[in-house]
């Protein structure tokens, strides 16, 4: 068995930097015959960290602008 490393998605508001790390996922996949939801799934862990960030500074800046909570 192959240990597979994806790297964590951490860049918080660089538009350029997103679609360098799905094409590096992209090419570590193409290396690997997983299924689907496996990779779905994987790519789920190392980007989890990203969106929890995005959504505490949306949070953050709405309640710093007094504009409505975000309730879904």
């Amino acid at each position: 068995m192959v240990k597979l490393k994806i790297h964590v998605f951490q860049r918080k508001n660089d538009l350029k930097v997103y679609p360098k790390w799905e094409k590096k996922v992209k090419w570590i996949f193409d290396c690997h015959l997983y299924i689907k939801q496996i990779k779905v799934k994987l790519v789920v862990i190392k980007f989890t960290y990203y969106a929890l960030i995005w959504w505490d500074q949306l949070v953050l800046n709405n309640k710093r602008n007094k504009e409505r909570l975000i309730d879904s």
